[in-house]
């Protein structure tokens, strides 16, 4: 059986016995999700929570260094508290692409 696009799959032979014949096929996930928050407000907290928990890897950008840090944020892989909001947007569009085109995403 052939696996998905980005899934590593095996077949696992369950045959027993005289139950011969029952096989079940086991993937799991290899690609890394990633998510970038813009906002560190209090809706974005939970929001980070519930992808950590769906194991993506979840940066926190924000304007205000006292809400984009650490403490607020523990689950989040990166946050970063930038002084002009547009700036971050670039900043991150500029190396996003260059990790695309690098191969290194």
């Amino acid at each position: 059986m052939k696996p998905c696009f980005g899934w590593e799959g095996k077949v696992i032979d369950l045959s027993y016995e005289d139950k011969q014949g029952y096989k079940m096929f086991l993937d799991q996930p290899t690609i890394n999700h990633k998510a970038v928050i813009f906002g560190a407000g209090q809706i974005n907290q939970y929001l980070v929570d519930v992808l950590a928990m769906l194991d993506y890897e979840v940066t926190v950008v924000d304007d205000r260094p006292d809400f984009a840090n650490r403490p607020r944020f523990p689950k989040a892989k990166r946050v970063e508290a930038k002084g002009r909001f547009y700036c971050s947007l670039s900043s991150f569009m500029l190396n996003w692409w260059k990790r695309l085109w690098s191969g290194k995403m």
